[in-house]
């Protein structure tokens, strides 16, 4: 068995992807320690220690008790370059695997001395997320940096240079790689972020409102920020509800579009139909899936979206809910091949009212089937968890 040390360029826990991966190492026989940021912007009684046990994987936190400022992720960092010398000194890892890319390059010049792989986990194409999140639109210097001058695109051309092996999410993001890098596809493995069945075991699957009646419960969970059409989906969801008196909308998360959903929802007219709750956390996950009929599952339509598959996507197959996706191509696939749901635009609140409309008319039944099948079949962390064991022991 190897030791495995994960790079993560946050605060852990939590991190959906980042537990599961580094959880399934351990189960596997590994050992495992993860490197993550210690968040200075916690409350005291919430701060974390510099080292931890958890779950039987030893996190070790770098910029502790220092400004957030100091601490900021990139390979460029001295403090995180001698955290990860001073860790590999100390660990003897037999694989390096940071998550994303911006610390890549600082983890392959702490493993270059004693020839230690390095195996990105890319979650996504993170250029491509950057130059659509809001933070890094809010001034001047941020724009250039990211949107003019694409220093993130410089950082992943290096990150993959150094790469021995990259795990990506989809198959559209390794033929990516190889199209704009020439990165051998034989080094990439697709780990898709799908759930474990028994996570969603006790989630009343399908529709709440029994057989032959329309679904009723619409929603959305997971993180709020632009990309994902929240606002499209209020104004869309508002045209449908002017013909359907019985639909109610959930979106619940949130993050940075929180409260530009809650001003859309307040002048949609309709505002007692939509619910807002907020934040949630693991604990909530089977009261309100099991209350949803049907998800939405809308990302815009460029460069981010085209090269990733969404967690929340497989979520909804595995608890039977037909979902309603954009015209992105990877989704367009998965929805395609499994049919349990639509694909529709998401630019404009009618193509949304339509699929609102359409997936009230069709035969939901058969939908959540389809989807609980192909979770079962193909789409769940049993699978996926094989194809990480199978990759990583090929650098064993």
């Amino acid at each position: 068995m190897a030791r495995i040390l994960y790079i993560w360029q946050k605060d852990f826990p939590w991190d959906v992807r980042t537990e599961k991966i580094c959880r399934s190492l351990a189960d596997a026989g590994h050992t495992v320690w993860i490197l993550a940021r210690w968040d200075a912007a916690l409350r005291d009684t919430e701060r974390r220690p510099e080292r931890e046990m958890w779950k039987g994987i030893q996190i070790v936190r770098v910029g502790y008790e220092k400004r957030s400022a100091l601490s900021l992720p990139i390979s460029g960092n001295p403090l995180w370059a001698q955290a990860l010398k001073r860790v590999v000194e100390e660990f003897q890892p037999n694989i390096l695997m940071p998550r994303e890319i911006m610390l890549a390059e600082a983890a392959s010049t702490a493993a270059r001395k004693q020839k230690i792989p390095v195996l990105i986990d890319m979650a996504e194409h993170y250029p491509a997320a950057m130059r659509g999140w809001k933070k890094y639109n809010g001034n001047v210097l941020s724009r250039f940096v990211v949107q003019t001058a694409r220093i993130p695109d410089w950082v992943e051309r290096r990150a993959v240079a150094c790469a021995d092996g990259i795990i990506t999410v989809c198959d559209e993001n390794s033929e990516r790689l190889q199209r704009q890098y020439a990165y051998p596809m034989t080094q990439t493995q697709v780990v898709h972020n799908t759930p474990s069945l028994v996570t969603y075991s006790n989630v009343r699957k399908g529709s709440n409102q029994g057989l032959g009646s329309p679904p009723v419960e619409f929603g959305f969970h997971g993180y709020m920020m632009p990309e994902r059409s929240l606002e499209m989906i209020v104004r869309g969801f508002a045209l449908a509800a002017k013909r359907y008196s019985d639909i109610h909308l959930t979106l619940a998360g949130s993050g940075e579009s929180f409260e530009d959903v809650c001003r859309t929802s307040e002048s949609s007219g309709i505002q007692e139909r939509i619910n807002l709750p907020g934040g949630y956390s693991s604990d909530d996950w089977v009261r309100l899936f099991s209350a949803t009929d049907v998800g939405f599952v809308l990302y815009r339509n460029d460069d981010f979206s085209n090269y990733t598959l969404p967690n929340k996507l497989f979520d909804y197959l595995a608890c039977g809910k037909p979902v309603i996706v954009s015209d992105v191509r990877p989704m367009r696939r998965v929805i395609e091949e499994t049919g349990a749901g639509i694909v529709t635009d998401c630019s404009r609140p009618e193509p949304i009212a339509e699929a609102i409309e359409y997936i009230r008319n069709a035969d939901y039944a058969t939908m959540s089937a389809n989807g609980i099948r192909a979770a079962e079949q193909r789409y769940n962390w049993s699978v996926d968890n094989a194809s990480l064991q199978a990759f990583v022991n090929r650098y064993l």
